[in-house]
Order: C-alpha cells, then sequence, then structure tokens
C-alpha cells in the first residue's frame, strides 16, 4: 500500500511538472514571436534548453531561424517564480 501512495505522489508531481514546462514553452514562444514581430509560421526552433542567469528563477535560452531570409537570433526569455507558477519577466533577442 505505502509503495502505491508514493507511486501515486511521483505520478501527479511528474504530470504537474509537465504541465510547466509546457506553460513555460508556450509562454516562451509566444514572447519571441511578439519580439521578433512574425509569426511561428515563419521561424523554426533550431535549440532551447534552460540556462542560469543571474537575475531570473527559470531562464530559457532558444535559438531561433527565420526560415526566408537564414537570420539566426539567440534569445533569451526570463521567467520569476509565483506561487501559482512562473511569470514571464521579459525576452531579448540578438
Amino acid at each position: 500500500m505505502r509503495k502505491l501512495i508514493i507511486l501515486a505522489l511521483l505520478i501527479t508531481s511528474t504530470m504537474a511538472s509537465a504541465g510547466r514546462m509546457k506553460d513555460i514553452y508556450i509562454d516562451t514562444m509566444d514572447s519571441i514571436v511578439s519580439v521578433l514581430g512574425t509569426s511561428e509560421d515563419y521561424i523554426r526552433v533550431k535549440s532551447q534548453k534552460f540556462v542560469s542567469v543571474q537575475d531570473a528563477d527559470i531562464a530559457v535560452a532558444t535559438i531561433i531561424q527565420d526560415i526566408y531570409s537564414g537570420e539566426y537570433f539567440e534569445c533569451i526569455t526570463k521567467f520569476d517564480k509565483r506561487e501559482s507558477g512562473f511569470q514571464l519577466r521579459n525576452t531579448a533577442c540578438r
């Protein structure tokens, strides 16, 4: 019985974590599209990973390629931890 309870807790926490990851991905992509002034239809994600930055609780580094021009953009999206999850602070691309 104890193993069953532990398994249930692990599954629940994993599902909650997956939901937060999805929200972070969606917020990151929406913010990048807004900063670049484009549409998701015109860009391709080349890489995306969590990184440490000094002034954010979580940050996502994304390399984007413009499909038509071939130009690459490096973007950092920062999030602050809140009780209900993570809140997008800002995105900077260069």
